[in-house]
């Protein structure tokens, strides 16, 4: 039977401003808080830390309301994966940028979180 102690656990992050964190912050391992006026309106990003990157913007199409349709790209190319990981990671480095939630390590989450991200980035 193999051991389990040299297996690194996969945690689920959102980053977004308080508002959306408290609704999230059950379903998710750990919450990163920004002020809304810092994020990109209706943008979404999904990242597998060095292998995948999906980044796309929530707008309505033709209609000034109505449901909005996300318009972006999924990549697998390392080196756009890189770029999307140093945008995210320039996002927490910001001074307003704070943990609002962590399940497996309260108060380590954003150095861990900045860990992972530049890992992942060097080619």
């Amino acid at each position: 039977m193999e051991s389990n102690e040299n297996v690194t656990p996969i945690h689920s992050i959102i980053i977004g401003d308080e508002r959306k964190n408290e609704l999230f912050k059950y379903a998710c391992d750990g919450c990163v808080s920004i002020p809304e006026y810092e994020l990109p309106s209706g943008m979404e990003a999904f990242v597998v830390p060095g292998h995948i990157a999906y980044v796309a913007v929530n707008t309505p199409i033709e209609e000034e309301e109505g449901f909005p349709i996300p318009l972006g790209i999924l990549t697998f190319d390392p080196i756009a994966v890189a770029k999307v990981q140093k945008l995210l990671t320039s996002l927490i480095e910001n001074r307003l940028a704070s943990e609002s939630h962590c399940s497996w390590a309260p108060n380590r989450l954003m150095q861990e979180l900045k860990g992972w991200l530049e890992k992942s980035t060097s080619f």
